[in-house]
């Protein structure tokens, strides 16, 4: 369902049942889709209450939010309305301390935000998403890469060497065989985009998208309350 909260917007997908577990998701670059809508439900089904913020809401949010990519210092306004938003669900719902998940754009901040929140988000899950230099203070992450995914690739490889530098929990795995967006379902416009040849290799995959949601749910049934 449509939610708002002063002037944010975003969608809102309650739990299935009874559930002090809640989560932010962090959407792509496609902004808050179908596919989101459906990503939420999939965190209803498992017990959480999810909300997706919408942070494009006219070309100048676009052009804010792409401008905060290469800070990922979990500051900014994305990261305040990440934690606006948590506080939402916290208040409202009467859930646990909130986690985050992320994909592409999205998963970088949630890393971001996994870095500059360590001591306040009890987990934070990423997607095919650009990690943050300093991940001292993260919480723990989960997180998914695909190995023919030329951009992010590295970050897949460099980021499970240092969250283990600084004994932080994690589950990181790269798939090969599949590259970016391997977990999102397109439609319309978005499916004719995926299928143009990129150095990202776009496409969705089902086998490994649910060995994906396998390791995120059992890697939060460890940290979210």
């Amino acid at each position: 369902m449509e939610v708002r909260d002063g002037e944010r917007q975003g969608w809102y997908a309650p739990s299935v049942r009874p559930s002090r577990r809640g989560v932010v998701i962090v959407h792509e670059i496609a902004g808050l889709n179908d596919d989101m809508r459906r990503i939420a439900g999939r965190f209803a089904s498992e017990g959480y209450h999810a909300v997706v913020p919408r942070f494009f809401r006219s070309v100048g949010c676009l052009v804010r939010t792409l401008g905060e990519v290469n800070a990922r210092s979990g500051s900014g306004q994305v990261a305040a309305e990440i934690e606006s938003w948590r506080a939402w669900l916290a208040e409202g719902k009467k859930v646990g301390p909130p986690a985050v998940c992320g994909f592409c754009l999205g998963g970088g901040f949630a890393l971001a935000f996994a870095a500059g929140h360590g001591d306040t988000v009890p987990v934070v899950a990423a997607h095919y998403a650009a990690a943050p230099e300093d991940v001292s203070r993260s919480c723990p992450v989960v997180a998914s890469y695909g190995e023919k995914d030329a951009l992010f690739r590295e970050s897949g490889r460099r980021l499970p060497a240092e969250l283990t530098r600084h004994g932080i929990d994690h589950d990181i795995r790269t798939y090969p065989g599949v590259g970016h967006s391997f977990m999102q379902r397109y439609s319309g416009w978005q499916r004719l985009f995926a299928k143009v040849p990129s150095p990202m290799s776009i496409g969705y995959d089902e086998a490994v998208a649910e060995d994906a949601w396998k390791r995120l749910f059992a890697f939060f049934d460890r940290h979210v309350e």
